[in-house]
């Protein structure tokens, strides 16, 4: 594009859509007159595009102007339609293509013009069917595009038929059918009842059209089966087609029928085989002809026994099937008849029965009692005609027996058969009577014994007849205390038998006595009574509970409750004498008390006055009992009420009424006791000291002096000079004194909450020249003493202890810094040397003087030391030495052992050693198979030649007698022979674990690099000395 203008025209201009040109395609003449534009496109390049001129005073644009691309066509598209019609619908074709100017369109079918229109129609016939081609041109780009449809026209399908390969369908043959149709067909499908073929046997041909089945079956194969064929628009099925199959027959069945008849009874032969068509029937008898018919009939008789054959045919499949019956006729059986073997049966003898019959017997039953025989006693013949009994038995063997001839049509019994055996006697019993009678009673005696015949009898007391009845009686004696025995015999069975017992005259009962138990029990205790008394026959017992029965028992057992407290009687009673007599026995039930609580009289407790403490429990409270610091109340300040609960401390002080207390309550079974209660004893104030001691003061000197007092609460301080008030405070400062400071100095120490007060006078003396002063003695030799106290357990006394004292771990350790007289103001703790800091355990009292450790722990272990000091003085006490006890814990036996097994060879040394974790250290006793071994108390033991009764289990004991705790552990110890070609050396340890040698020569010494006591935080060297080859064998198995 050029801009065209005129006039005095200095520069030219594009503007591109308003803006400079600048893609690199744009190009400008070297005037910028003409704009070049590279490969137009018809969407970057559309514009618009205005022009600009100028000069030095005027500019001028011109209008805009706009291009108009020629493209394309870009590409021919025929408009989506389907590929496929019916005859008769109209089908309409549309094609387009971007382009500028518009395309021309033409449309070709099969290659010849068909149409100038970019739409067109047609109306579907078969010949319609083909390939339409779109082209679309442009006459100013000079392109051209195309694009081809394929349309395909289909008439409807008729329906299709199905055609046989042959006329019958045999089953087990093959067999094929063929879809016969006419038309545009694409595919063809089978369908057998309803659903696509999916039987192994059924194949289609490779266009579908034949499907044949292999091995036909009737019931599978039977259908009904229809062929479909179709084209993209239309399908159309056969009609159903179901296989008449022809089978069988399968086999020849004769209807169950009996196999045996009696004579005269109508017999019936039915036959029946599942064919198609219908079988042919023929009936042989013992093979010869004997009917044509499937059904036949004989009137029975003994001739008509015999073969019956029926025979099946088909003559379209030519299968032939049989079947045989074989029939028996039968007559009826007669009664039978028992035989025996013997004329007597006897019991413990064999006895034999035999079954006496005519006619067809099939078999022989017996029936004893109307059961079959089932006793191993019992043994029949082999066709069980005869039935013997081995060892004969009353009972079991008496019948009635019954014995029963059969065959499968008829069957009788024998009249029933009793044995009659001759038995006994049996044991002879004697009627059970009292074995204990009182004088006077009458007594009888009566004996019998089972026995066929009946026994004969005979009485002897103490051996003696006296009598020959089944039955005396006698009137009780004493003399007639003794053995009576009845003797029973069988004259026929020449057996005897007897039976004896002892008659025995008493009285009673005695006294009743109750067995020696508590009279007090706990709660949930296990309660028994007992009662006896000497009576015969032996008494009746009843007890009673406050009047109720609760047992009918010499002995019952109850859980203890307080419901059963009270008076509990027992009854012993003789119903055959009549007398009866009773003990009585009181019983208390306890419950377990609860733990008391201490309740005092006053708020505060104060020094010089009286205070009251009240032990506070509920429950069934016998007595109380006070203790203080572990101990019995012995002061004669002290005071309790008549029942004890109350404790009055007379003329209360701060040190010996401190306490701790701890009340208990008691019964015979129970005690509890409260917690600690220490009282808080306020007192003071003491006589004021006031430091420093000096009295003497240059002028221009700075003076501070200190007033302390001993109070609690802590005093209040007032200062005078020359009765002059000066300030209330403990400190008072005075500087650059001058003549008119000398004079006397009060300190008045007040308690408001005692109502007490002291006062302390100093002289002070101002001198002009300056006087040496040094500090007195007693502010030079000023000392204090650590003292400790320990609370192990309430139930145990305390302990004091001035230097050094072992604690039990988890216990309570008390420091205490006591200055005697002195009372200075502040108060450190130092441990190993270094300032304390407390920790969660740790408490210090109100001023610093008592540390309290609760619980104790090992890591507390060391030296503890109390300073007191002020601005002049520095007072440290002595170090206090704490040892914390524990264990023995963490206890093992050396050498190393497998499974707490070691194994020593015989004639070998062996050391044993025991380690446990302690502080002060364990003591050890050393136990062999559970006994212990005296002379054995250190924490080795040692077998100087193992022999085979050094095997064994042993025991090592580790005890803490400052703890009072105990801990052990064991390892079994084995023998072995040592085997052969061994070449361990004399003087060393053999000990075998798991199949490993290891050897343990000489026992090293340790050696420490310090001597006493190591500091917590410091260093310690400790040294395993042993010179031999197996130092690393050694270090290996270090234990501690």
């Amino acid at each position: 594009m050029t801009c065209k203008a005129k006039g005095q025209i200095n520069t030219y201009q594009w503007f591109i859509n308003g803006l400079a040109p600048a893609g690199s395609r744009i190009q400008l003449s070297p005037d910028k007159r003409t704009l070049t534009i590279r490969n137009l496109t018809r969407w970057e390049n559309k514009g618009p595009y205005v022009c600009g001129i100028q000069n030095l005073f005027y500019s001028s644009r011109s209008d805009p102007f706009t291009l108009n691309v020629a493209y394309g066509p870009d590409g021919a598209t025929i408009i989506q339609t389907p590929d496929v019609y019916p005859i008769g619908i109209r089908v309409n074709f549309s094609c387009s293509a971007p382009s500028n100017p518009h395309s021309q369109f033409t449309w070709f079918y099969n290659g010849r013009f068909l149409s100038n229109a970019s739409a067109m129609f047609v109306t579907a016939t078969l010949r319609h069917t083909g390939n339409y081609t779109c082209i679309a041109s442009n006459s100013v780009t000079g392109l051209v595009r195309n694009q081809t449809k394929i349309i395909t026209i289909y008439a409807p399908l008729s329906k299709p038929a199905i055609l046989i390969s042959n006329k019958t369908a045999v089953e087990s043959k093959d067999f094929s059918m063929t879809c016969k149709a006419k038309g545009q067909i694409n595919t063809y499908q089978w369908f057998i009842n309803g659903l696509a073929p999916a039987d192994s046997r059924i194949q289609l041909s490779r266009d579908k059209r034949t499907l044949t089945i292999r091995r036909l079956t009737r019931r599978e194969n039977k259908g009904p089966y229809v062929c479909e064929i179709q084209n993209p628009l239309f399908r159309n099925r056969s009609d159903p087609f179901t296989l008449n199959v022809a089978y069988g027959p399968d086999g020849a069945t004769i209807i169950q029928t009996p196999d045996v008849y009696p004579i005269g009874i109508r017999v019936n032969f039915s036959c029946s085989a599942p064919s198609n068509p219908r079988s042919q029937f023929t009936w042989l008898y013992n093979g010869r002809f004997f009917s044509n018919t499937s059904a036949v009939f004989v009137t029975a008789a003994l001739r008509h026994t015999g073969n019956y054959t029926c025979i099946a045919s088909n003559s379209v499949t030519g299968l032939v099937r049989n079947q045989t019956k074989i029939i028996t006729i039968y007559a009826p059986l007669s009664k039978p008849t028992i035989l025996t073997s013997n004329n007597t049966a006897v019991e413990t003898k064999d006895f034999s029965l035999t079954c006496n019959g005519t006619g067809q017997i099939h078999a022989y039953q017996w029936l004893i009692n109307g059961l079959a025989p089932a006793d191993s006693r019992i043994q029949l013949s082999p066709d069980k005609r005869t039935l013997t009994i081995r060892r004969l038995t009353r009972r079991e063997n008496k019948g009635p027996y019954v014995c029963e001839i059969q065959n499968p049509l008829s069957r009788n019994r024998s009249d029933p058969f009793t044995q009659y055996v001759a038995y006994g006697p049996d044991i002879a019993t004697i009627v059970q009577t009292p074995d204990v009678y009182p004088t006077g009673a009458n007594i009888t005696f009566s004996c019998s014994a089972k026995s066929n015949p009946s026994s004969q009898f005979t009485w002897l007391h103490n051996g003696q007849i006296f009598s020959n009845a089944a039955s005396t009686y006698v009137t009780a004696t004493l003399m007639h205390t003794g053995t009576y025995t009845c003797k029973a015999s069988n004259s026929f069975t020449g057996l005897m038998h007897t039976q004896t017992k002892n008659i025995t005259i008493y009285d009673g009962p005695d006294t009743a006595m109750i067995v020696r138990t508590p009279d007090v029990y706990p709660t949930g205790a296990n309660i028994t009574f007992s009662c006896s008394a000497q009576s015969n026959p032996p008494s009746q017992f009843t007890w009673l509970h406050n009047g109720q029965r609760v047992s009918n028992s010499a002995t019952f057992s109850i859980i203890a409750s307080l419901n059963h407290a009270g008076s509990h009687i027992c009854i012993a009673s003789n119903s055959f004498t009549g007398l009866m007599l009773t003990q009585t026995k009181n019983i208390t039930i306890y419950a377990q008390l609860s733990k008391p609580t201490i309740l005092t009289s006053n708020n505060t407790a104060v020094e010089t006055k009286d205070f009251s403490l009240t032990c506070n429990g509920t429950g069934q409270i016998h007595a109380y009992q006070w203790l203080i610091n572990g101990l019995a109340p012995a002061d004669s300040r002290i005071q309790l009420s008549p029942d004890k609960r109350t404790l009055t401390i007379r003329r209360l002080t701060r040190r010996e009424n401190k306490g701790p207390y701890v009340c208990e309550i008691q019964n015979p079974l129970s005690r509890n006791r409260s917690d600690p209660f220490t009282l808080d004893v306020a007192y003071g104030p003491d006589t004021p000291r006031i430091i420093p001691t000096v009295d003497q003061y240059p002028v221009g000197a700075n003076i501070m002096l200190i007033c302390s007092a001993k109070s609690k609460p802590p005093a209040q301080f007032t200062w005078f000079h020359n009765r002059k008030k000066l300030r209330h405070s403990a400190k008072l400062s005075i500087t650059n004194v001058s003549l008119n400071h000398a004079g006397t100095y009060i300190c008045h120490a007040s308690n408001s909450y005692t109502g007490l007060n002291s006062t302390k006078h100093k002289t002070l003396t101002i001198y002009a020249k300056e006087k040496n002063t040094t500090l007195s003695a007693e502010d030079k030799n000023l000392t204090i003493n650590a003292e400790f106290t320990i609370y192990e357990n309430l139930m145990k006394h305390n302990k004091t202890i001035n230097s050094t004292s072992f604690v039990i771990e988890n216990g309570t350790a008390v420091l205490t810094c006591n200055t005697e007289d002195e009372d200075l103001p502040d108060i450190w703790w130092y441990f190993n040397n270094k300032r304390l800091i407390l920790n969660d355990r740790m408490t210090l009292s109100e001023y610093g003087q008592t540390l309290t450790i609760m619980p104790v722990k090992r890591e507390d272990s060391g030296a503890y030391r109390c300073e007191m000091w002020n601005p002049f003085l520095v007072h440290t006490s002595n170090s206090f030495n704490l040892v914390v006890s524990y264990g023995p814990e963490e206890i093992k036996i050396l050498p190393k052992h497998v499974h707490g097994q070691i194994e020593v060879l015989l004639k070998k040394k062996l050391i044993l050693e025991c380690w446990a974790n302690s502080q002060p250290p364990a003591q050890y006793i050393w136990q062999v198979n559970g006994s212990s071994i005296s002379g054995n108390s250190g924490n080795t033991y040692t077998i100087s030649q193992a022999s085979w009764e050094h095997a064994g289990t042993y025991t090592c004991v580790a005890m803490n007698k400052v703890a009072n705790t105990t801990i052990s552990t064991k390892i079994t110890v084995k023998v072995i022979e040592a085997s052969g070609g061994s070449s361990l050396s004399g003087g060393t340890i053999t000990v075998i674990v798991a199949g490993v040698v290891e050897k343990y020569l000489m026992k090293p010494t340790l050696t420490i690099s310090s001597i006493g006591i190591i500091m917590d935080n410091g260093t310690v060297v400790l040294t395993c000395n042993a010179e031999n080859e197996y130092s690393s064998i050694a270090r290996e198995n270090a234990g501690t």
